[in-house]
């Protein structure tokens, strides 16, 4: 490490960078001593003692924002929650600086937010006629695809890096693996495996220009419609309540919900066994439905409704 040397008052000065070219944060030291010819001048040695209990907070400091830097990727604040397929959830929603503020509402597939939400202002059609992301020829064009294009994906446009809005698979991990509890700030809480906690508020939904259910439900988007087929004007949402209640289920897609960006982290090495059984279906991470487990890393759904991870080397 670099060091570079300053006297100041007959105290020399050295410290060494604190970025190192790989930007990751490295400690630093801030080393301090009075000058040989200053060494027996009281004053001076009272000045090194009270300066090196300076440096002493400013390296306390430091440590404590190194730690908390390391929950950040790529520029947005994240908690890992110990889930089986290492999944890490924001800590706000999109439009908001942190836990406690509302955030953007948005509709499904539309990546800002609208002064409008009903089917009238619908970027892709009405109830009736739909112009993307629909199976039925009943209701439209049909093109068959049920999971949001990174383009129509509010948060990997607006956050970008990895995020996204998560699937319905993610959604059902951090349903079975995580404990609810609704504080006394009026959120629930999600606390995980590791007993790391995300918390969600009741911000409600928006039809028209009205907010409804606040204080009371939170809508949280999902990237899925709830069927292509039968149901192409629902996409599936986080469905949170104020009586400590964590699910999911759906809305109409030109209701307005506010967003909470997910992206991938490191799996937790959990698995379970290979099986034959045919009420176990794969997926893999990104929530595409497979014929079988495949080399990587696997989601598992049960017929219970549990999901694990299954690493197949």
């Amino acid at each position: 490490m670099d060091a570079h040397a300053i006297g100041v008052g007959g105290i020399i000065f050295t410290t060494g960078h604190l970025l190192q070219p790989s930007n990751e944060i490295k400690k630093f030291t801030l080393h301090l001593c009075p000058h040989s010819k200053f060494r027996n001048d009281k004053r001076i040695i009272d000045m090194s003692i009270n300066i090196r209990f300076l440096g002493f907070l400013l390296a306390m400091i430091g440590t404590a924002w190194s730690i908390h830097a390391q929950n950040i990727k790529d520029g947005h604040e994240y908690v890992d929650l110990g889930l089986p397929s290492g999944l890490l959830w924001a800590t706000c929603n999109i439009g908001a600086a942190n836990e406690n503020e509302i955030g953007d509402y948005f509709a499904w597939g539309e990546v800002e937010p609208s002064i409008m939400y009903n089917f009238e202002n619908y970027k892709w059609g009405d109830y009736d006629y739909l112009t993307k992301y629909n199976g039925n020829p009943n209701y439209g064009v049909v093109d068959n695809r049920s999971k949001l294009q990174p383009r129509d994906d509010a948060a990997q446009v607006i956050w970008g890096g990895e995020w996204r809005m998560p699937t319905m698979l993610e959604a059902a991990e951090l349903i079975e693996n995580c404990t609810v509890w609704t504080d006394e700030y009026y959120m629930l809480n999600v606390k995980g495996p590791n007993g790391n906690v995300v918390k969600f508020a009741f911000n409600g939904g928006m039809y028209d220009k009205e907010v409804f259910d606040f204080g009371q439900i939170g809508y949280y988007w999902l990237s899925e419609l709830y069927s292509v087929d039968s149901h192409p004007q629902d996409a599936r949402v986080i469905y949170v309540r104020f009586d400590d209640k964590l699910t999911d289920t759906f809305m109409y897609r030109c209701y307005g919900c506010n967003i909470r960006p997910a992206c991938p982290g490191d799996p937790s090495g959990i698995s379970i066994p290979l099986t034959t059984d045919k009420s176990i279906t794969y997926y893999n991470i990104n929530g595409s439905k497979l014929n079988g487990a495949k080399k990587g890393v696997n989601i598992v759904k049960s017929s219970d409704g549990k999901v694990k991870k299954l690493f197949v080397k």
